[in-house]
Formats: structure tokens, C-alpha cells, sequence
């Protein structure tokens, strides 16, 4: 009970230890409305979009080493899109040398997870529009990006949500964003995934977020060693930068 009121802290979204499954086609929020005064996401793209999903629970430690490592991830993504473009001898070891920490924290959580997504403005090509309701669309430059994740689409419009602070785990409004992948031949993985996200920081270039994620039930993920697993800690972990 500890550990776990713990790691939602950590997720920032919670203030209890309750949880809830969610299937592909409904939100844990049974009656969402639009909370307003929320940031304008229309227009809006993604730089960066991260989400890891654990195969179980762990004991305290370690998942306080688990967000470390994903703190610094953070931090260094950061600072690369700062010296981005710059091509000077400074920028190029600062690059080098981020780029190469970021691959060993990738591959320590890699360890740890059973699924993992990391999206960026390069290869993913997504971004926020609005029509009748607010979308999230995705052109993939990079089919091959080996952390694609099997390229899920959203698969209904994202929503600002503000839960009710009795019957949801969640008890302060978040944007609920709904991914799901069907098995195909080529990855049979199959799952949904509600990313549960509260806005962090936000500047001139970019605003972020961060949150948990919540498998859908029956999901099956597709593991390095090519075998499929259903079974997994019921919170994931996200986050996403946005920018024009």
C-alpha cells in the first residue's frame, strides 16, 4: 500500500492508492467535460512523447530509481533541443554525450518494462487539430523506429477531463489521451492505453506534461524477445512536450 501511494505520487496525478481499468473504447472518467481556461493545444505538436509500461510492481527503491532515471531523461532531452541545430565543437560534445547517456537510461528501463514508446517530432510527425472535437494525428516520417511501439493511433478525440473526486483514482483535471493497436502480422501485439496527463511547465517554445498511463484490459504487449506478455502493473508512465 506504502510503495504504491508512493509511485502515484511520483506520477503526480493522485492522491489515493485506488486504481480502475479502463477498456479501449471508455474513459475512466464516466461523465468528462471540458475544463476550461486549459491550455489551446489546436495547432499544437508533439516534440517529445515517452511511455513506458512496467511488467510489475516494485519495491519503493526501486521505483524511486526508476523515476530518477527518467527525471534525467527528461532534463537531457531538454537540453538537446536547446543546443539543437548549433554547430559548434561545445555543442557537438554536449550532443554526443546526452545521446549517449539517454541510450543507457533507455536500455536500464528497457530492462524493467515490457513496452515502450518514444515518439519524436522527426519520425512520428503527430500533432493536436481541431474540427468539431480535438484530434490527435500522427504522419510517421520513420516507419522503422525501432521505439515506435507499433505506431498506435488515437482512437477517440482527446479530451480535458476533470474527474470526480469520489469515484475516480484521479482527483485534478488531466488531458486523457486514448491509444489502441490492433495485432497485425508483422508486430501481433495488441492493446489500448489511456495517457493521463498534467501539464508540468510551460514557456514560450513548448509546454510539458506528464502522467501515468493505464492499460487497457486484455492489452498484450510485445516484448524484446519477441514474446507476447499480458500481464503488467496496472500504471504506466508518460510524458510529452508539445511546441508550435
Amino acid at each position: 500500500m506504502i510503495k504504491k501511494i508512493w509511485l502515484l505520487a511520483c506520477l503526480g496525478l493522485f492522491s489515493s492508492c485506488g486504481s480502475k481499468e479502463t477498456s479501449v473504447q471508455s474513459s475512466v472518467v464516466e461523465k468528462p467535460v471540458l475544463q476550461k481556461g486549459s491550455i489551446q493545444l489546436t495547432h499544437k505538436r508533439v516534440k517529445e512523447l515517452f511511455v513506458v509500461i512496467f511488467e510489475k510492481n516494485f519495491p519503493a527503491m526501486e521505483w524511486k530509481e526508476i523515476f530518477d532515471l527518467t527525471n534525467v531523461l527528461s532534463t537531457n532531452k531538454k537540453i538537446l533541443r536547446t543546443i539543437e541545430g548549433e554547430d559548434t565543437d561545445e555543442a557537438s560534445a554536449i550532443r554526443s554525450d546526452l545521446i549517449k547517456k539517454n541510450a543507457e537510461i533507455l536500455t536500464a528501463l528497457g530492462n524493467k518494462s515490457i513496452f515502450m514508446l518514444s515518439w519524436s517530432a522527426q519520425d512520428e510527425n503527430c500533432k493536436f487539430s481541431q474540427k468539431d472535437v480535438l484530434l490527435f494525428t500522427c504522419k510517421p516520417r520513420n516507419p522503422n523506429n525501432p521505439l515506435n511501439g507499433g505506431l498506435p493511433t488515437a482512437i477517440k478525440p482527446v479530451e480535458w477531463l476533470i474527474p470526480d473526486p469520489v469515484k475516480s483514482d484521479v482527483k485534478i483535471p488531466y488531458l486523457s489521451i486514448l491509444l489502441g493497436k490492433e495485432a497485425k502480422d508483422s508486430n501481433p501485439s495488441s492493446y489500448g492505453l489511456e495517457l493521463r496527463l498534467k501539464e508540468e511547465s510551460v514557456s514560450d517554445a513548448e509546454s510539458w506534461f506528464k502522467g501515468d498511463v493505464v492499460p487497457a484490459k486484455g492489452s498484450r504487449f510485445l516484448k524484446n524477445d519477441g514474446s507476447l506478455v499480458d500481464h503488467y502493473f496496472q500504471f504506466g508512465y508518460a510524458e510529452m512536450t508539445l511546441g508550435d
